[in-house]
């Protein structure tokens, strides 16, 4: 199985993660942890997360955060890396 972030998620998580370690060192690099662990859970079980639309999404612990992401065959593309505070359907565009 194979796993890829959209342009716009990868921006998002980066921006999060920049924003995380501005307001407390280290606290940036357990937000890309968690975000990794949401990844990889659903490698593992990629059908079994809530349906968000056509979508679905994982919560992730410790931070207002959902991984937003789409499973096709084999494939895996994370859609949003998405505040929970947002609206939100605002990634519906991205394919």
């Amino acid at each position: 199985m194979t796993v890829s972030f959209h342009e716009l998620a990868n921006k998002e998580l980066e921006q999060a993660v920049e924003f995380y370690e501005g307001e407390l060192q280290g606290l940036g690099i357990e937000f890309a942890s968690e975000i990794e662990k949401a990844v990889n859970l659903i490698l593992v079980y990629p059908n079994s997360w809530g349906k968000f639309g056509k979508n679905r999404r994982i919560l992730t612990n410790r931070f207002p955060y959902a991984v937003v992401y789409k499973y096709e065959n084999t494939h895996i593309t994370i859609l949003a890396v998405m505040h929970l505070k947002r609206k939100p359907n605002y990634f519906s565009g991205r394919k």
